[in-house]
């Protein structure tokens, strides 16, 4: 006995009317954002108008915020562990730890403001090599590059966490990256070269990885 041919079903078997009086068939929205070579163009373009102007005005500036995590990486790194979590008597202020101060004064930058250490250990244990192979200001300039990078990188991230919405890519990052330039927060975060722009990185980073279900 012959077997039966087994057909699928869809939904053209269902309708018998020919193909030109069927109507037309909606297109389901994607659920996520596409980016298409025309956006990715427009968005390299911002990006590299964006790092010129945050490298202009902060490279070769000192960093308050970020000279505590290369002070407390150097001095694990020679091996003076106990001076990792000196403070001044107000802790956060205009002052800094009088053995800081010595470090900073012998490596060429005296006065300067290092504010204290007050993240985990394990940061500066991470970064004890490089601390202690490079002065304070070449540590700045690498840290404000590779920094802006993840900056910049946070906006497709950023973007796809969104998921569909009225922008384009390329609108969508003319817009983060314009208001980042006037953005008092974001400029002093930049100023200070905070660890924080690191963290917003890994933060949408996550969002983003966690969406896609990885």
């Amino acid at each position: 006995m012959a077997m039966a041919k087994f057909i699928p079903y869809s939904d053209d078997l269902a309708d018998a009317r020919p193909p030109s009086d069927r109507p037309a068939r909606r297109k389901q929205r994607p659920l996520r954002q596409p980016i298409e070579t025309v956006d990715l163009r427009t968005g390299a373009c911002a990006a590299i108008i964006f790092a010129i102007c945050v490298y202009v005005l902060f490279a070769g500036r000192w960093a308050p915020d970020l000279s505590a995590v290369y002070f407390a990486a150097r001095f694990y790194g020679l091996g003076l562990a106990d001076q990792m979590y000196l403070a001044p008597d107000m802790f956060f202020g205009s002052a800094t730890a009088a053995s800081w101060q010595a470090m900073t004064a012998d490596l060429g930058h005296p006065g300067e403001l290092a504010l204290p250490y007050a993240y985990p250990p394990l940061l500066a244990i991470i970064l004890s090599p490089i601390a202690t192979r490079v002065g304070p200001q070449t540590f700045f300039d690498a840290a404000l590059l590779i920094q802006t990078g993840l900056f910049i990188v946070s906006v497709p991230l950023a973007y796809r966490i969104a998921g569909p919405g009225g922008l384009r890519f390329w609108q969508f990052s003319l817009v983060a990256l314009a208001l980042a330039l006037i953005s008092m927060p974001v400029l002093m975060a930049f100023n200070h070269n905070q660890p924080q722009i690191t963290v917003t990185f890994l933060i949408l980073l996550a969002f983003e990885r966690a969406g896609r279900n990885h």
